[in-house]
């Protein structure tokens, strides 16, 4: 994908070994400032290992044969065949939404089967959902010629403007004030969401080994066996017992019926040995079927798909003129897909298992749901607070404010997990995160038919693209894989900062039959 490059391909090109065998190349690889384990382990890179004595071109060549994850990219538009999907989701005001999807190439072995789920776009490693936002300039002043009012370039200080006014030539200083000004517009690149619907299922489901058509086929076979073994073992038990109560003169004479009855009892004790051996062996095999289900194909950026999307963001920012980039924070986030804004209220019945949520149209999703898979569908602190309340009649409630959540997973990811890897990204170009308030209206005026509600300060984390940031991503392009894969923010722990927050099941779970089907 355009404006990605390979990091180990990159420092491979640099090897000075000459000969060596593919330990000793992949060995001098890993020690090189700039190396990536995530990026070998994705490629399996451990497997030239194993290689002879090479040539450095042939070692070149076999890791050309192993190439980085190959990534296209597609953007959802209003122009586009396929339609966005989550517009209603963002905050107003701005332009051109779009969603754009980073995927691996399409490949028809890892399309899941629709009916163990709604994820209905196997191959997007990374959905972002962007729009352009013009904002006001800063405040500051200008140097502005008397007479022709013409003004200067904009200074963020007074001091600044002063300075300039002291290096003009002494003859031109009196014709120039000092005047308050706003300066040019800003484009900015604004984030809405980041989501990788494939990762965080393979982090709930589990990833499929390329092999696991095989793995099926092995169990059952295995399962078949032994339960084709205990058949002959129970049917060779019945036959003796048949025999013991036969009347026929040979199985009277007390030696046969001796070897008779030690051949029952040796299959009665394989009985009892295969049994087990079965029973585990159907188990073996529902769960890889279970899993195959429900798993999803392995695939790369397992720990650092926000940072994949994060860096093709700033890819595009900086080469499409941008000025920043905003990220709709982590309170914003859990608001908007807050279970509160959607129905108004939840019933479950741990017999039936049946769960009811009620839209405040009256609308209801019916659902027999396992009380374990509650978290996937109404999240865990609301299921806690579900299940601890008294049942009536046999079933939990819990209505009003006592379905809002604190959003803390979405507070983890957008205020912690992406300013960290973004400091991170633009340490070297000085180019830290901030804070700027965006201007938003919420539509119409509660109780009006066309009054506009009052405008409202959204303060969203603030990127900028500096001038040598600029420079070095459009003309260098930026690494597939960051420095030390997973950024791990102080005070939290690894299971907090490898995903987002199951932003799938809450679309589609969380909201009203008729929003449901329409965001489908």
């Amino acid at each position: 994908m355009k404006g990605f490059y390979s990091p180990i391909d990159q420092l491979a090109a640099q090897l000075p070994r000459t000969k060596g065998t593919g330990a000793e190349f992949m060995t001098e690889l890993s020690k090189r400032p700039g190396y990536k384990p995530q990026e070998a382990q994705d490629r399996e890179l451990q497997t030239l290992m194993a290689l002879p004595k090479m040539e450095r071109a042939q070692f070149l060549e076999s890791l050309k044969a192993k190439p980085a994850p190959q990534l296209e990219e597609t953007t959802l538009n209003s122009k586009s065949e396929e339609p966005t999907k989550y517009q209603d989701y963002s905050l107003p005001g701005g332009s051109n939404y779009r969603e754009i999807l980073l995927q691996m190439p399409h490949d028809s072995s890892r399309r899941v089967d629709p009916a163990s789920g709604h994820w209905d776009q196997p191959n997007v490693l990374a959905h972002v959902r962007v729009k352009d936002r013009m904002i006001p300039g800063k405040e500051g002043y200008t140097l502005v010629n008397k007479k022709s009012f013409n003004k200067s370039q904009h200074f963020d200080t007074a001091e600044e403007a002063q300075a300039a006014l002291q290096n003009m030539p002494e003859s031109l200083r009196p014709s120039l004030d000092i005047r308050p000004s706003v300066g040019p517009k800003r484009k900015v690149l604004h984030i809405e969401e980041i989501q990788s619907d494939w990762h965080q299922r393979g982090r709930d489901k589990g990833y499929l080994p390329p092999d696991m058509s095989a793995q099926i086929a092995a169990a059952k076979l295995a399962h078949q066996r032994l339960k084709e073994q205990l058949e002959y073992a129970k049917s060779s038990s019945s036959a003796g017992e048949r025999k013991l109560k036969s009347d026929m003169p040979l199985y009277q004479d007390p030696v046969v019926r001796q070897r008779v009855e030690a051949s029952i009892a040796q299959d009665n004790n394989s009985i009892m040995d295969l049994m087990p051996q079965v029973m585990k062996a159907e188990a073996a095999r529902q769960e890889l079927e279970q899993k195959a289900k429900t798993g999803v194909p392995d695939a790369p950026f397992k720990k650092n798909w926000h940072e994949l999307a994060l860096k093709k963001m700033i890819h595009h920012a900086a080469a499409n003129g941008y000025d920043s980039i905003a990220i709709t924070p982590g309170a914003e986030q859990a608001d908007r897909y807050s279970l509160a804004k959607h129905i108004n209220g939840l019933q479950y019945d741990p017999q039936s298992k049946h769960l009811i949520a009620a839209g405040d149209k009256g609308e209801a999703i019916n659902k027999i749901v396992e009380p374990h898979e509650l978290p996937s569908y109404i999240g865990k602190e609301v299921t806690e607070r579900l299940l601890s309340t008294l049942p009536l009649q046999g079933r939990h409630h819990l209505t009003g404010i006592n379905l809002q959540t604190g959003g803390e997973g979405m507070k983890g990811f957008y205020d912690k997990i992406i300013p960290s890897f973004l400091n991170q990204f633009g340490k070297k170009y000085g180019a830290q995160v901030g804070t700027m308030p965006l201007p938003v209206e919420d539509g119409i005026e509660p109780g009006w038919v066309t009054k506009p509600a009052a405008p409202r300060t959204v303060p969203v984390h603030h990127f900028p693209i500096t001038p040598e940031m600029r420079e070095d991503v459009v003309k260098n392009g930026v690494p597939l894989y960051a420095k030390g894969g997973e950024v791990k923010p102080v005070g939290y722990t690894k299971e907090k900062v490898t995903v987002s927050p199951n932003l799938d099941q809450m679309r589609y779970e969380m909201v009203s039959v008729k929003r449901f089907k329409k965001a489908k």
